[in-house]
């Protein structure tokens, strides 16, 4: 490849990662949702999650030269060159598996561990959205920009879904005071459609650290690169900045919004201060 910091070059590598991820999901003929082993984050394997993550790692692996890998299966394969690209090939396992049509292939890259471009498929609809540092966001080539609603009366929120002690009056105090609440179940997807404006904010609701409900660092990082791209605001449920460490067992739930103002508001949601 040419400059490891080129965008123009890094959308054109990553959207044919994704058309070499659609074609094997195509061609597969088993079903789609039997389990095939455990991945390095310890959950299920399902034989689309590793057909897919062969394409995209043996693509990479080929293209990439010296490219270290984090993927939700293989775990982290060391490389020694300064890119680094953390992969999710099926985010929204489930939703895919059930012909739910809202999944991604997602990937964000990093130079020298600094995290500058993130790209997003959401396979079932063709949109591809694409955000680098200092560049803006594109969706299928097309400039977009981020939504400018500043209240949560007037926002439109994706959540993930209350899954322990406490997050039910949690999710209830965000969906009493937001416009409309989504639980549509691709973190990648929803993070990255806020940093494209077509919602306003994402939260997750399990904020209690002894309950692994947070996000994966593949669920967040290439929507948390796009929603950054386009000016908005991703924390951990805190307000602490979030880390791209390539642990795969670790979990951040983590707080996203289009803009500073409705985010403090959603802080304030969660911690029940407001």
């Amino acid at each position: 490849m040419g400059r490891v910091d080129d965008p123009d070059q890094w959308l054109r590598i990553l959207t044919e990662s994704a058309d070499l991820v659609v074609k094997a999901l195509g061609e597969l003929n088993a079903d789609w949702g039997v389990t095939i082993g455990l991945g390095a984050d310890g959950s299920a394997t399902a034989a689309a999650d590793q057909v897919a993550e062969d394409a995209s790692l043996g693509f990479f692996a080929d293209t990439v030269p010296g490219v270290t890998l984090c993927s939700e299966e293989a775990g982290v394969v060391q490389g020694d060159g300064d890119v680094t690209l953390i992969v999710d090939p099926v985010d929204g396992t489930n939703n895919a598996i059930r012909g739910l049509p809202y999944w991604a292939y997602s990937v964000a890259v990093l130079l020298e561990g600094q995290p500058v471009g993130g790209f997003v498929r959401n396979i079932p609809s063709g949109h591809d959205l694409f955000g680098w540092r200092g560049q803006g966001v594109t969706l299928n080539g097309r400039v977009v920009d981020i939504s400018s609603t500043t209240h949560l009366r007037d926002a439109v929120f994706g959540m993930q879904r209350p899954a322990e002690p406490g997050a039910f009056e949690v999710g209830r105090r965000i969906m009493s005071s937001a416009k409309l609440v989504r639980l549509l179940g691709a973190a990648a997807l929803d993070i990255a459609y806020v940093g494209a404006g077509i919602v306003d904010g994402y939260a997750n609701v399990n904020t209690n650290r002894l309950f692994p409900f947070g996000e994966k660092v593949v669920d967040f990082a290439a929507g948390a690169i796009i929603l950054e791209a386009n000016g908005g605001v991703i924390t951990d449920t805190s307000g602490a900045p979030l880390s791209y460490d390539t642990d795969l067992k670790a979990r951040i739930p983590v707080a996203a919004a289009c803009s500073a103002s409705l985010h403090e508001q959603l802080l304030a949601k969660l911690s029940d201060s407001a």
